[in-house]
């Protein structure tokens, strides 16, 4: 009985990891299509295009909030303050932003769960 137990316990935590790490992949996408949307693509003079500043004013509240408020042990800090440190860059373009989430990606520090994974491949076949 203990051991079956242990194997609960083991599993609720696979679990609650599995749907930290999906959140934060969540947050990671959100960010990546909606704060350039489609003009991450795009560029005009060479150069690519800067968030407003309303924009960069909304954006930099946001992830202050969100530094602030959730805790300090949760692995989206990490992601978080290199955001804010990196802040002018990612005002610049899509390109500084993409720059920080894919290296933060490559990293392999988070992935989606296997379920998540699983629940895409079967709505796209259902498509």
């Amino acid at each position: 009985e203990i051991l079956e137990d242990r194997g609960i316990e083991a599993n609720n935590e696979r679990i609650l990891e599995d749907t930290y790490n999906d959140a934060l992949m969540a947050f990671i996408v959100t960010l990546e299509y909606n704060i350039y949307g489609d003009t991450t693509a795009k560029v005009i003079n060479g150069e690519s295009l800067k968030l407003s500043q309303s924009r960069s004013d909304i954006l930099k509240d946001f992830l202050d909030l969100c530094y602030w408020a959730l805790p300090p042990s949760w692995k989206i800090q990490e992601i978080l303050h290199k955001l804010r440190s990196d802040f002018a860059i990612i005002i610049e373009g899509g390109n500084g932003l993409e720059s920080v989430l894919s290296n933060h990606r490559s990293l392999g520090k988070v992935k989606w769960s296997e379920r998540c994974q699983s629940r895409s491949r079967a709505n796209l076949m259902t498509k």
